[in-house]
Order: structure tokens, then C-alpha cells, then sequence
């Protein structure tokens, strides 16, 4: 897809990963030919009350009620009557054979035409934890490379922010969309 074809990016959390050094290459490479040989797996739940547990434990800030709610558009009852995660993809916890390079991911965004919308929940440890020990500020320098790059947080929520606030979310995306 050609690049000026992308009217609007939206990003929930999801930018930005820690600066590789090339020392880890050897490590990642060798984990990623380990993963093409067992690729990792999702494990199933016995019920619905089972995968409603596994919500809460990822995001213990969730309703009952959303929980409730959430569980069976999540997950789908397979014919051996266990329920597997349909919105989940085991490939998403593994990594690629090549480094993060910094340099290089700045590069590329810096070419980014389309407007960008950053969303990040004011509770949530993940940028903290990509940031290690730079303070998130200064982590959150790199974003400069994209030419319009705009930024909300969200109070009362964590890294699942489309589960604790839908409806902030989805006004913030609409808007910034319309």
C-alpha cells in the first residue's frame, strides 16, 4: 500500500519498543528459529467462567458487568467444548528475527504523511516498561519523527484502555477520524 493512501493512524499503546543493541541479535535470532519449530500456543478455557477469570486477571479494573459482557465476544466454544480466544493471536508473543533499530524505525515514521493518533491510558505500565530505565519522557521524544503526531491520555484506565473506557476511546477516534 502506497503510503499516501493512509488517511489517519490510530495507536492504542502501541508505539514505540525498547532501543535493541546488537549484541541481543544472536539470542533473538536463535529464539526465533526455536519458535518456528513450536510456535507458541493459546491455551483454552474450560468455560466461560474461565475465560471471564483470565480477563480479570489481565485487567483487574474491568466491571463484572463488562466481564460478563466481554466473555463470550472474546472467546468461542469450540466442538470439544472448551472456549478458545478469538481475538487473540499466539503469533503475537513471539518476536522477529531482526533488532529494533531505533534509527531506523524513526526514519520510516519521519515519511509518515497521515495524521497520527497516539492513545495511552494514564494508569497503564507499558510505556513505562518499554521506556526500562529512561524516564517516559524522554522516551517519548522519538514520537517527534512523525510530522503530526497528537497524543491523549486517558484517565482511569490501563493497558486494556478500549475495555476500561470504550466510550472515551471511541469518541477520541471518531473524532479524530471525522
Amino acid at each position: 500500500m502506497r503510503a499516501d493512501r493512509v488517511r489517519r493512524v490510530v495507536d492504542l499503546e502501541g508505539f514505540g519498543l525498547p532501543a535493541a543493541r546488537a549484541s541481543q541479535a544472536p539470542g533473538r535470532l536463535a529464539q526465533w528459529l526455536d519458535d518456528q519449530r513450536a510456535p507458541p500456543a493459546l491455551r483454552s478455557y474450560a468455560s466461560l467462567e474461565e475465560v471471564a477469570e483470565r480477563l480479570i486477571r489481565t485487567n483487574p479494573r474491568l466491571p463484572l458487568a463488562r466481564v460478563r459482557y466481554l466473555a463470550p465476544h472474546w472467546s468461542r466454544e469450540e466442538a470439544d467444548g472448551r472456549f478458545r480466544l478469538l481475538l487473540a493471536d499466539p503469533a503475537h508473543k513471539m518476536r522477529g528475527p531482526t533488532l529494533y533499530r531505533l534509527d531506523e524505525v524513526s526514519a520510516t515514521w519521519s515519511r509518515v504523511r497521515a495524521p497520527v493518533l497516539h492513545v495511552e491510558a494514564r494508569d497503564s505500565p507499558t510505556l513505562a516498561a518499554f521506556a526500562g530505565q529512561m524516564p517516559v519522557v524522554e522516551f517519548k521524544t522519538r514520537f517527534a519523527a512523525f510530522p503530526d503526531w497528537r497524543e491523549e491520555i486517558v484517565d482511569e484506565a490501563g493497558h486494556m484502555i478500549h475495555h476500561d473506557q470504550p466510550a472515551r476511546v471511541a469518541a477520541l477516534i471518531e473524532s479524530f477520524c471525522a
